[in-house]
């Protein structure tokens, strides 16, 4: 077995078609046939329920088609290694971060794509979040990450989404909300929940909040200074993702109330670029996909 049988294995399947494949594939379609004929040989089991309307997968056929793949994703990420490897080339990507505001569980997954991918160096630059964004426009960074912009911000930019999120909320280990392991909306009913101001988001923190509680917004995001000077019977809301630096401060609750997206930001033109770390993270934070 080679890439170009499982090529064409994956094509004609998509296409349910042996002549649309050998089509999309500019080979003639006898080649592609006979490609089929061989793969289908070599595994011992047929792969297509042939007829006069086209081709479609005998159950094995289906079986197979998930695993070809994850084959060829594999083999064309390992070919591209390999080429920018030998062409002694380095593929640098600017990442946007800010400071005590960074998940760690990203910078532990940069660390390690850099490890097992020397080709691709990964530079950090310091960037307050609500700027990020138009760092990115201007150049300055190839990506940031962060929940869901509105639309008007994204305009003329890409967005690549790497899982759904929630909310967390800070507060002093002597409220009784601190000894709940999740919290839901009931639960913060009557309490003063403070949020910081960023104004880009797709989903504002006071539309997703409880109206049962209080809501009293920051000036501006979340500073290092924000995160004492909240009283000690209030808590503020944070995206789940950006928790863990928090624990260094506050006593931090997970909650079932949802956050929406959070994923990348980044060019168009830079897409395929910041694609390849977009892939490893969004497998590594969410394996199920």
């Amino acid at each position: 077995m080679n890439d170009q049988w499982l090529q064409s294995f994956l094509t004609a399947a998509q296409n349910g078609s042996f002549s649309k494949a050998a089509k999309t594939l500019l080979i003639s379609t006898p080649s592609l046939v006979q490609q089929i004929n061989l793969m289908e040989k070599e595994l011992g089991f047929s792969l297509f329920v042939r007829s006069p309307k086209g081709v479609s997968l005998t159950p094995a056929g289906r079986a197979f088609f998930t695993t070809a793949k994850t084959i060829q994703e594999l083999y064309q990420d390992g070919l591209e290694k390999a080429r920018t490897l030998a062409a002694g080339c380095a593929q640098e990507i600017c990442f946007a971060f800010a400071a005590y505001q960074f998940p760690e569980t990203v910078m532990t997954l940069l660390r390690r794509l850099q490890e097992e991918e020397p080709q691709v160096q990964i530079r950090l630059i310091e960037i307050p979040m609500g700027e990020q964004i138009q760092a990115v426009r201007n150049g300055r960074v190839d990506v940031c990450l962060l929940a869901k912009p509105a639309e008007r911000y994204l305009t003329g930019l890409a967005y690549l989404e790497l899982l759904q999120d929630t909310y967390s909320f800070c507060m002093s280990d002597k409220l009784p909300l601190a000894r709940k392991k999740e919290l839901t909306s009931e639960d913060l009913a009557g309490y003063t929940i403070v949020y910081g101001d960023y104004p880009y988001l797709e989903q504002k923190f006071q539309e997703a909040l409880p109206q049962t509680a209080r809501l009293k917004k920051l000036p501006s995001e979340y500073s290092l200074g924000a995160r004492f000077n909240i009283a000690p019977n209030e808590l503020f809301v944070i995206h789940s993702q950006w928790a863990e630096p928090f624990t260094r401060f506050h006593h931090v609750v997970g909650s079932d109330i949802p956050a929406g997206s959070i994923g990348f930001v980044c060019k168009p033109e830079n897409k395929a670029l910041v694609k390849k770390l977009w892939k490893y993270l969004k497998k590594q934070m969410d394996p199920a996909r």
